[in-house]
């Protein structure tokens, strides 16, 4: 029998948009302006799955910077604007990610789950073509903790409820590439499905079930 999904729940940044390279990238450079520097292994290893906010706090931690409110937040949007210039002509899509989310909202509730900032995800969302199909969509800004804290899906989730439906954790599928992601999702109760597009499927093994990618993939034939 097909599991009796609901709603399915979207990462964005390494689930449908392959722009993690970048993200990383972004984050090198606003952190060696203030002589920070940071491996590719390290952003990989203890930073990706953090929202913008926790992953500058755990930097500036553990190199023994002073961690303030306003040095985080001006991190924060310093990388902002880095991303959002770099972005241009480099949107890249993961194969299959438009069509998965397309067909999704034909048949579920739809709701897009990130640790990027709304005005990027709005964005990359629009140009992807995937916008009209997300009912909710909850960005940085949008919980106190970000992942591997279950704030956002449990937000996710009282937003698609507002909408009409008594929809419950259980009915929901969650699609991350993370490890922090997956503990985020299974914390707010729902099951979740591992793409490996961002880490081995061999340290994803804490999802329900692990997909190499989206091309093809039937969410309703998860058994």
């Amino acid at each position: 029998m097909s599991f009796p999904w609901r709603a399915v729940l979207f990462d964005l940044n390494g689930v449908l948009v392959d722009d993690e390279p970048l993200h990383c990238e972004m984050y090198q450079r606003a952190l060696r302006e203030m002589g920070i520097t940071m491996t590719r292994r390290e952003y990989y290893e203890k930073y990706l799955g953090f929202d913008d906010r926790g992953a500058f706090r755990a930097v500036l931690r553990d190199r023994g910077r002073r961690v303030s409110p306003a040095r985080v937040e001006g991190l924060v949007a310093r990388k902002a604007v880095l991303y959002a210039g770099a972005i241009r002509g480099r949107l890249r899509l993961f194969p299959g990610a438009r069509g998965l989310v397309e067909r999704c909202a034909r048949r579920y509730r739809v709701a897009v789950v990130t640790g990027a900032l709304r005005a990027e995800a709005e964005m990359l969302l629009r140009r992807g073509g995937m916008r009209p199909h997300a009912q909710v969509l909850v960005a940085a800004e949008d919980v106190r903790r970000g992942k591997p804290d279950p704030a956002g899906y449990r937000k996710a989730l009282r937003l698609l409820n507002r909408r009409g439906g008594s929809i419950r954790a259980g009915e929901c599928l969650v699609v991350e590439d993370s490890p922090a992601g997956i503990e985020a999702a299974h914390g707010a109760g729902m099951r979740v499905l591992g793409v490996a597009h961002t880490y081995p499927a061999r340290e994803l093994e804490g999802a329900d079930w692990i997909a190499a990618g989206l091309r093809g993939l039937r969410v309703e034939n998860l058994r």
